[in-house]
């Protein structure tokens, strides 16, 4: 059985469509040339923005560099993993996303991915806290200068 089946959190993939919506040096986390199903998503239902309730994606990635502590949410290090990098969810490259563009993503049950998603469980609370708060700061202007523009995305999204 997946553990995708037993777990509190959703984790999903999302569609090329999506990416296709946005320019070629748009901050969105771009997928050219690999599979959507390549880059899971965790999804925090329902976080607030400007006042109304949206569904973000938060990717996963494997070499977040120089990025201020409160932009990411820490993660063992995974094999793909570089020197001097770390693992995490990671808050500035998180953007709005609605079912259209999700895709089922089958967790494999390696033993190390099962140790990272109970990881996440057990720190759910502070991950959502934290992504709330990043979210807050974004709407006053307080972000970095590589982030998704989340204004951009919710104005395509409403257009599809």
């Amino acid at each position: 059985m997946s553990s995708q089946y037993k777990r509190k959190i959703k984790v999903v993939t999302i569609k090329q469509s999506f990416y296709e919506l946005f320019s070629e040096n748009h901050e969105i986390m771009r997928i050219m040339g690999q599979e959507a199903k390549d880059r899971p998503c965790l999804i925090l239902l329902k976080m607030k923005y400007k006042g109304n309730l949206h569904t973000f994606a938060i990717p996963f990635r494997s070499n977040i560099g120089n990025a201020p502590s409160n932009t990411y949410f820490p993660l063992p290090k995974r094999a793909k993993t570089k020197d001097r990098r770390k693992h995490g969810l990671h808050y500035s490259k998180m953007f709005p996303i609605t079912e259209k563009y999700m895709l089922a993503y089958h967790m494999g049950g390696d033993f190390q991915e099962e140790l990272v998603m109970a990881y996440i469980e057990r720190n759910i609370k502070q991950i959502y806290s934290e992504a709330a708060q990043y979210l807050k700061n974004y709407e006053t202007g307080q972000h970095e200068l590589f982030c998704v523009d989340i204004d951009d995305v919710l104005i395509k999204l409403n257009y599809q």
